[in-house]
Order: structure tokens, then sequence, then C-alpha cells
């Protein structure tokens, strides 16, 4: 769910509200008096000290990063931390900043919003383009922007130490309830990740998170979901 107010309330995890008051509120604390549960944060992050190491993997996106599609919200990322943690016994932890809805330069002004605030990762990972960037057809100037801002993301994680995974752009199953109908335009979206993928022959890290979930080609000309991989025809799920 989007509504976050009913964190306050879950009958499972750890119970968690947000609520907000304008003003200052930090000077007085005693100020904050607001009783009402809202559906948004205004803390980005938490920094706190820990004793040993510990390897932040951060996630930047939309909401297939942010991990819509999946039973617990959790994504792809949250998983893999997990089981690298019970692996080489480090800990890994997962600093999600995606956020459903947006585009690739939204984005990026995430990327430099963390790394402003001192939220700064050892990995994170990152889209090549969103699927919220594309309005269908799928469009050679789309490709162009995304590229853009996908490099300037990678510049700006390199300059800030962090090491930067980029991902490719997952396919779309058209016939169901939240999947895009590109046809025959998706060639250029299956181009534009190749094109991307040969970036680690240059040094970048991409993987192939298309790659991973893609099954048939529909009679449009349009990669779908591979059978069990999603449920809404655009986000992967568990």
């Amino acid at each position: 769910s989007d509504d976050f107010t009913n964190w306050a309330t879950r009958s499972d995890g750890n119970v968690a509200l947000f609520r907000a008051q304008t003003g200052d509120q930090v000077t007085t604390p005693s100020g904050f008096t607001s009783t009402t549960n809202v559906s948004y944060s205004p803390i980005i992050g938490v920094r706190y000290g820990a004793r040993g190491r510990v390897v932040t993997v951060g996630s930047f996106g939309d909401s297939i990063d942010s991990g819509r599609g999946t039973y617990k919200a959790e994504g792809f990322i949250n998983p893999l931390c997990i089981d690298l943690s019970d692996r080489s016994g480090v800990a890994v932890e997962h600093a999600n900043f995606a956020w459903a809805g947006i585009q690739m330069s939204t984005i990026r002004s995430h990327v430099e919003d963390a790394m402003s605030a001192g939220l700064i990762p050892n990995v994170a990972s990152y889209p090549n383009i969103s699927p919220n960037d594309i309005t269908p057809p799928w469009l050679t100037a789309n490709n162009s922007a995304a590229r853009f801002r996908a490099h300037s993301i990678y510049d700006t994680l390199a300059s800030n130490g962090v090491i930067p995974i980029e991902h490719t752009c997952p396919p779309s199953t058209a016939s169901l309830s939240s999947g895009k109908a590109y046809g025959s335009s998706d060639s250029l979206r299956l181009t534009y990740n190749s094109g991307e993928m040969a970036l680690n022959n240059r040094g970048m890290t991409v993987f192939d998170l298309s790659g991973a979930v893609s099954g048939n080609v529909s009679t449009t000309g349009q990669v779908e979901f591979m059978d069990g991989t999603t449920t809404d025809g655009l986000h992967p799920n568990d």
C-alpha cells in the first residue's frame, strides 16, 4: 500500500507512524503537538554507529526499485542483502531511497539530495531508465534523455565514493493491469538495454534485470515478462 498511515496499526513487524507540523519544532520540541498520522515522511534517512563492518547497499529509482509488486514491498535488493549477509558473515543492509511514480530527472535529484545530506551508501543500484519516462510508443529521444541522466547519476555516486551499479529496464506485459503497450517500439528498449550492458566492458557495472525476467514475445513484437515473474505487468514480483 502507498498509504503509510496503516503502518501505525500493523500487526506484524515494526509499528511506525509519521506526523508533521509546520514551523520550528526543534528549538522547542514541546511545541510539536500534532496527533494526525500522515502518509509521507519528512525523514530522508538515518545515520548510526555500528560495531563491526557494515556494507550499505542503497537503491534509487521508481516503484520497481522501491519494491511495489513484492509481497512485503522489499523489492529485489533487500533479499539479496539478506542472502549476502548470510553467506559472507558481513552485515549487508539495504537503504531504500526509491519512490513510486517518479521519472529519471527526479531519481537523479534524489541521488544528489542523499549525497548532500551525507547519506552515502557503499554501493548503490539505480535504473538506466524508468517506465515512467515512457508514454508508448518508445522513442529514440527517450533513450537519449535517460542515458544522460543515468550517466549523471553514475558520476554523482562515483564522485562521492559510492560503487554505482546500473540495471536495465525490465519488460512490460500489456495485457495485465499496469502493463504498457510498447508494441514493436519495444525494440528500442532492447537496443538501449544492450547499449548500456556493453558498458560493462568499459569499467561500469550494469546488471541485466530485464534479461532475468523476460519471457515470450507478443504478437505485436513486444517482449513480455516471463510467466510467474509479475502480477500486474509492470513490476517484478517475489
